[in-house]
């Protein structure tokens, strides 16, 4: 019999679905990394999402990079003496939270478009929510929890359920050194040989974008080494990263992006059987997880 913790995570893990679980606590100005100036969209939306819940504003001023402010001798911070402000947003689609065994879990999602009403799908959706989430529940892990394209030639099959080793943006194209790097950002997963042991999951590399396979990422994904592709799981790993909690990424194969049927087809008929098994591999590593510390996994 399917527990209704299962359920849950069978509901709740479609593509897109994040899993936390509960205790520690850190705070991250996510402005620079690996050097360079953050720029792109996914860091606009966090500064844009955090700034207006806390520091209700009568105006934004969204600076875009600093080098034209900074070609003054200014920065827009000198100019206008903003200060820093804390803050915490607590109003998270949660639909489970609960103790299970010695567990104390949060599954989250992005929810639906205020406008269209279809799921929030996306490397936007994906990094608001993970800001979010770690800055209210401040989770010793994130489980991102998913389905995902794979490409036969890297041995993946319908069905198959992998755990991702590392993760990196194919959409990302900056021609500038350094921040040819910073668009890829490449990201190695949380380390858990123990599960991948116990659970004799298959391995790969994972490729996002926000593009629902797009003919002319195949290249991108050829040069990432990637056997799955995505549309959100860069996007935590990147936020993760900034706020240093490890992430931990599971995905179920829908679709062979190599193969010989159209991707949405395939997708749409594979996809309520092969969440239904991603749930059940979910449970069975949360289950590993009960008891254990970090170093254990």
């Amino acid at each position: 019999m399917v527990s209704r913790e299962t359920q849950n995570l069978q509901e709740a893990t479609g593509r897109g679905g994040s899993f936390t679980a509960t205790t520690c606590s850190t705070w991250c100005r996510p402005w620079k990394l690996q050097g360079v100036d953050s720029v792109g969209t996914i860091s606009a939306s966090l500064v844009t999402y955090v700034s207006i819940p806390a520091l209700q504003p009568d105006l934004v001023i969204n600076a875009g990079t600093a080098g034209g402010f900074k070609a003054k001798g200014a920065t827009v911070g000198d100019t206008f003496l903003v200060s820093h402000v804390a803050f915490r947003d607590r109003r998270i689609p949660i639909p489970y939270h609960g103790t299970y065994k010695e567990l104390d879990i949060s599954i989250v999602w992005p929810g639906k478009d205020t406008v269209l009403g279809v799921d929030s799908v996306g490397t936007i959706s994906a990094s608001l929510m993970t800001y979010v989430c770690i800055q209210a529940l401040q989770p010793d892990l994130v489980i991102n929890a998913g389905t995902a394209g794979g490409f036969k030639v890297k041995g993946a099959t319908v069905g198959d359920t992998f755990l991702v080793s590392h993760v990196a943006f194919r959409d990302r194209r900056i021609p500038i050194p350094v921040f040819d790097l910073y668009g890829i950002g490449l990201r190695q997963a949380f380390s858990t040989p123990n599960l991948l042991r116990t659970l004799n999951l298959k391995v790969g590399k994972l490729s996002t974008s926000d593009s629902f396979e797009a003919p002319q990422e195949k290249a991108s994904i050829s040069e990432n080494d990637a056997t799955l592709e995505d549309m959100e799981g860069a996007a935590v790993a990147y936020v993760a990263d900034l706020l240093k909690v490890p992430a931990v990424f599971i995905k179920a194969v829908t679709n062979i992006v190599d193969g010989d049927k159209p991707t949405i087809v395939e997708y749409r008929q594979n996809l309520r059987a092969v969440t239904a098994a991603l749930g059940l591999a979910v449970a069975e590593v949360v289950d590993f997880i009960n008891g254990k510390c970090l170093s254990e996994l």
